[in-house]
């Protein structure tokens, strides 16, 4: 695999699993907007309803709790006839919880009585959904009468597993999407190292030709129309003999000045894949930077001054400024020509282009 893509498919999973999860969080699970403590529902959903004596067989989830209720003033007995399970139901006066719902989620002439709990017959935590089993439930009241009974399906617990669920997968999304972003960037780094090495072999400039004087007045007309801090300096992990930089409303634009001894295709293709890391890096789904690429070269070759003479920009490619990104132009100080592209829009591309051109022109002729 493509050691470029990892970074690509750890954010996609992180990303994914954000989503997922957040989509959990917001599809409530836990039921809060869903019923008010003054709402019969407060105490679960109705499940079953009937006069006594009766039986009611269903299938019953581990993860839920069944509250049962019964008519007021009246006794109740409750069996699970089909299991040897002697605590599935947990009266109300075990655990002193018999005023639970006498006024959040109070049943008008009802009272509860206590609630069916399937856990010990369950499947496990492993799966919250799983059935513990079917199972008939008996009620009789004490003295045979007919009474009302019902249950109540209180699924809050496995809304709560669910919401928790969900909350662990958007953490895991954000952790794997850093991780995604690290990986990116070292990445990245490893990329520019390599870069790095292969300009190393590069010829080291040569002042016989374009000298410091030059390089001066170069300097000097560009502080002039407006470029700031003009200075020797390092741009995106690459040596330049002059970087400046300036604003175009809120576009941050930089001047990138390199002298070269020759610019022959193995030199052009050098810079070829810097002005296109230099343009990638300067671009933003939100606000882009952008920059001007000045070559200016003792000397270049005959095919590599055809190619620039065929289109102004045959060398490169046509790259547009959206969302950021460069223009280049480059000086031949043999015959005193400047190849490169000045487009008439955008506006500040073709002010910014038009003077570096004539800057580098005047240089030559002096």
């Amino acid at each position: 695999m493509n050691m470029h893509k990892v970074p690509k498919l750890v954010l996609g999973l992180g990303g994914i699993l954000f989503v997922i999860g957040w989509a959990i969080i917001m599809m409530d699970p836990m039921g809060v907007d869903s019923s008010s403590p003054s709402s019969e529902d407060w105490s679960g959903t109705l499940m079953f309803e009937d006069s006594t004596p009766t039986t009611f067989e269903s299938e019953f989830k581990w993860a839920a709790t069944y509250n049962v209720f019964v008519q007021d003033g009246s006794t109740v007995t409750v069996e699970v006839l089909n299991s040897d399970i002697d605590d599935i139901f947990w009266p109300c006066d075990v655990d002193g919880e018999c005023d639970e719902f006498d006024v959040d989620g109070h049943i008008d002439g009802y009272h509860y009585i206590g609630e069916l709990d399937f856990e010990e017959e369950g499947t496990g935590i492993y799966n919250p959904f799983s059935k513990s089993g079917t199972y008939e439930i008996s009620f009789t009241e004490e003295n045979g009468e007919t009474v009302n009974v019902m249950i109540r399906e209180d699924t809050s617990f496995e809304g709560f597993l669910v919401f928790v669920g969900g909350v662990i997968s958007c953490f895991a999304g954000i952790i794997i999407l850093i991780i995604g972003s690290i990986l990116a960037k070292l990445i990245k780094e490893n990329r520019k190292v390599e870069l790095s090495s292969t300009m190393s072999d590069e010829p080291r400039v040569s002042n016989s030709e374009i000298s410091k004087s030059e390089i001066g007045l170069i300097k000097s007309g560009l502080e002039e129309v407006g470029w700031k801090n003009v200075q020797p300096a390092n741009h995106m992990d690459i040596e330049f003999d002059l970087v400046g930089d300036r604003r175009f409303t809120l576009t941050k634009w930089n001047v990138l000045v390199k002298v070269l001894p020759v610019l022959d295709d193995t030199t052009a293709n050098i810079w070829k894949e810097n002005f296109e890391v230099l343009n990638k890096n300067s671009k933003s789904l939100i606000w882009g930077q952008c920059f001007l690429l000045c070559l200016l070269v003792e000397d270049v070759s005959t095919e590599v001054s055809e190619s620039l003479s065929a289109d102004n920009f045959g060398l490169f490619g046509m790259f547009r400024l959206k969302g950021g990104g460069g223009n280049v132009l480059v000086g031949d100080m043999k015959n005193g020509e400047v190849y490169g592209n000045v487009p008439s829009l955008p506006y500040d591309v073709h002010k910014f282009s038009k003077n570096a051109k004539e800057i580098i022109i005047q240089t030559f002729k002096r």
